[in-house]
């Protein structure tokens, strides 16, 4: 039997040593490795060794995530074969009584270390500090995104703390260098300092509190280095420095800010440290969550809420910020259909992504206000001055202008007055259509009913001319004025579509475009009102106009400028970077509101896909 047992060890042995193989050849970080390398390994620590569950996310589409325990040294090692990189990593552990986490990320097999540094790259790597819901997203393209900023965001943290570097004689890549919890090095920084992330914040602390250095998580080149709240050097005990420099905007910002707004206009503004502590103490309006400041830090922010404001920046540019981000889709700001709208309005636009705005997430609460302000300030298109009367009777309303209404409010859409094809369409309709918000008429909601009835008395009252039908030598009578498809097509489908002569939807049938508007297909319920005749005479000039000359290579950056910019922002920091030409043309197939681009060839979303 010992025998027996003895030949199954050594093939154990010899099966272990493989792994070992495998598995040390992934250290270094992710550079070298072989093509038969599917191995991601690295150790979790905060000075000690984590013990708890880390866990791999990939970047498909439809993310995968595996998960595994961590041995007693914190170390873990994952088989990504068939997963597709970059990977997000996240160790959960009990600290005490509460669950903590952490992050970091991986661009392919290889190193990918855990611990304060790795959780400070990702915020700054992603400009955000709640890597929680970043860890839950499913965006692939935004993984992707910060696995490329990552090396810049660690050389950035390495810049700045490099002092604490040279203290603690270490020069590691935290992330993809070997790394050992064993209280030497970097792993001993990790002892005697803590980093956290929160609030749009990074700070690194020693344990009496007092702030080494601080800095936003978009902007660490701005952070404030403070040597000395350093810890002693190691092995010598604390050094005999001046009392911790508590940084109190620091801590308000972080803290209080959530609740009682900015510094600079705070009404919290004369608060004492008494006064501060006993609300923590008798969780006033949940203040109990921050029973974990000292004395010092509570006094720290007092000092700043006494000290006098720093001057008030100037207010934001409401007019410039406008014509910035929201002219594009709703026009100058004088002839804006969004005039009145307030800012809880627009800040409810932009977080449910109402037409595309949450591109406009980076406006801050004072921008937005400032945006509304525009709205509600600018002077409005003059209305006639009422003609005086002689007599004493009351001066009658002015007369609102239903031409101009339409124009201001509809032309963009349904084309000039003269030629529209919602000719006849009565107030109430156009009401049931904005309360409805067909085809995006949602927008027109502060117009006032008697703002409505003009325009349909413009609709009902303006005839469309008529064109005069030629004479004829023969008693047969005249023939029916010719439709024109070509302004049909130019007045109700070229917004959309682009001219006629370079228009992606030449050899459309008139079944088809029939079947588009009943089917209200990118918003085209709106062209309802099209008779057959109308629908058939644009479907003959998409047919019978001669084709352009073959377009030069498309032009990428011009193609997203004109098509995407509008929602997803310029194309240096466009949010759907990396996105491939599939993922674009799914969006387009699948997704309402970009519908309206089915007209892009496949060489157009191409050239597109590689300007990202």
């Amino acid at each position: 039997m010992r025998k027996s047992f003895g030949g199954i060890t050594s093939i154990m042995l010899v099966c272990a040593l493989g792994v070992t193989l495998l598995v040390s050849g992934c250290g270094g970080g992710n550079s070298g490795s072989t093509g038969s390398n599917t191995i991601v390994t690295g150790v979790a620590a905060t000075g000690a060794p984590l013990s708890g569950t880390v866990s791999l996310k990939d970047s498909s589409d439809a993310a995968r995530e595996i998960n595994t325990a961590t041995a007693a040294d914190g170390s873990y090692a994952f088989d990504v074969t068939g997963l597709a990189a970059p990977f997000m990593l996240k160790i959960e552990w009990t600290d005490g009584s509460s669950s903590r986490q952490m992050y970091s990320m991986a661009t392919g097999p290889g190193t990918a270390n855990i611990n304060p540094l790795s959780n400070a790259a990702v915020a700054v790597a992603a400009h955000i500090s709640d890597l929680t819901s970043l860890y839950k997203s499913t965006d692939s393209i935004t993984f992707k995104t910060i696995a490329k900023n990552i090396p810049a965001a660690v050389d950035s943290l390495r810049a700045k703390l490099s002092p604490l570097f040279e203290q603690y004689k270490t020069a590691q890549d935290p992330i993809t260098d070997t790394f050992r919890a064993d209280h030497t090095g970097m792993d001993k920084m990790f002892d005697e300092v803590t980093i956290e992330v929160s609030g749009g914040n990074i700070a690194v602390m020693n344990h009496t509190g007092g702030m080494i250095f601080s800095a936003p998580v978009a902007d660490v080149p701005a952070g404030t280095f403070h040597p000395e709240n350093m810890p002693g050097m190691p092995g010598t005990g604390p050094a005999p420095a001046p009392a911790p420099v508590q940084d109190g905007a620091l801590l308000y910002s972080t803290n209080c800010s959530g609740c009682h707004g900015s510094l600079a206009v705070t009404g919290k503004r004369g608060a004492t440290a008494a006064r501060i502590q006993a609300a923590i103490t008798g969780k006033i309006g949940g203040m109990g969550g921050l029973s974990t400041l000292t004395a010092a830090q509570i006094q720290a922010i007092a000092d700043v809420l006494a000290a006098t404001p720093s001057p008030a920046p100037a207010p934001a540019d409401g007019a410039t910020l406008y014509n910035n981000n929201c002219r594009g889709c709703h026009g100058a700001l004088a002839t804006s259909s969004m005039r009145g709208t307030t800012a809880a309005k627009i800040q409810s636009a932009i977080t449910n992504n109402t037409g595309g705005m949450k591109s406009l997430s980076t406006l801050t609460a004072s921008q937005v206000q400032a945006i509304a302000d525009a709205l509600g300030t600018t002077a409005p298109i003059p209305t006639p001055t009422p003609t005086p009367t002689p007599t004493p009777a009351p001066t009658p309303a002015p007369t609102l202008d239903g031409a101009a209404l339409y124009t201001t409010n509809c032309g963009r859409c349904h084309g000039s007055l003269a030629t529209s094809g919602k000719r006849g369409t009565t107030a109430a309709k156009i009401q049931t259509a904005i309360n409805n918000n067909a085809g995006g008429m949602g927008s027109l909601s502060n117009l006032t009913a008697l703002e409505v009835q003009a325009i349909a008395n413009a609709l009902g009252t303006t005839p469309t001319p008529t064109p005069t039908p030629a004479p004829t030598p023969t008693p047969t009578p005249t023939p029916a004025p010719t439709v024109d498809g070509a302004a049909l097509y130019t007045n109700n489908c070229g917004g959309c579509h682009g001219a006629l002569a370079t228009s992606g939807k030449r050899g459309t049938t008139a079944a088809k475009i029939q079947s588009a508007i009943n089917n209200n297909a990118g918003g085209m319920g709106s062209l309802s009102s099209l008779t057959a005749t109308q629908v058939q005479a644009i479907a003959d000039s998409l047919s019978s106009t001669a084709p352009a000359p073959a377009p030069a290579p498309a032009d990428g950056a011009s193609l997203y400028a004109t098509y995407c910019g509008s929602c997803h922002g310029t194309l240096t920091r466009s949010d759907v970077q990396g996105a491939s030409a599939s993922k674009i043309q799914s969006e387009i197939s699948g997704t309402r509101q970009m519908n309206s681009l089915s007209g892009l060839t496949s060489t157009q979303i191409q050239a597109i896909a590689n300007a990202l």
